[in-house]
């Protein structure tokens, strides 16, 4: 990333240093250790969940305040489309950056528009680090 010609190099890099509060969720455990390990080896905290539903009720903890959530789709209980769905309806949750993982595309594209228009990002498995750092960039970037 370049940087824009009213910043600096230091505050750039003080941009790309901040540390998030991640919420994950995956069904599938290698999936889910995998990602908590790219996550947490980048300093972010991670909390991992194994379904859209334990997701939405981590969210639901008084205690909690995540800055994003990453999900996976294809979960049992709720998938991670229906978990954004009903998050966009609670008042605090309007503005949470929510990255969507996701190996099913539609044909038409209609999952990731619905994505979009939910306001979160949408990300095609396999992916690398780069992209999941750029996702994440980006995410962070349209709460702001």
């Amino acid at each position: 990333m370049d940087p824009k010609p009213s910043q600096s190099p230091s505050s750039v890099e003080r941009k790309e240093r901040i540390k998030l509060n991640i919420l994950i969720a995956d069904d599938d455990s290698a999936n889910l250790s995998l990602l908590e390990i790219l996550l947490q080896s980048s300093g972010h905290k991670v909390t991992s969940v194994e379904n859209g539903q334990l997701l939405i009720d981590k969210l639901l903890e008084e205690d909690q305040n995540f800055d994003l959530v990453i999900s996976d789709n294809t979960m049992p209980e709720k998938k991670g489309i229906e978990a954004l769905r009903e998050i966009r309806l609670i008042e605090r949750f309007k503005m949470l950056s929510f990255i969507l993982d996701t190996t099913d595309t539609s044909a038409d594209g209609s999952l990731e528009k619905e994505v979009n228009q939910l306001g979160g990002f949408f990300l095609s498995k396999p992916f690398t680090m780069d992209e999941l750092s750029d996702a994440i960039r980006r995410a962070r970037e349209n709460k702001t």
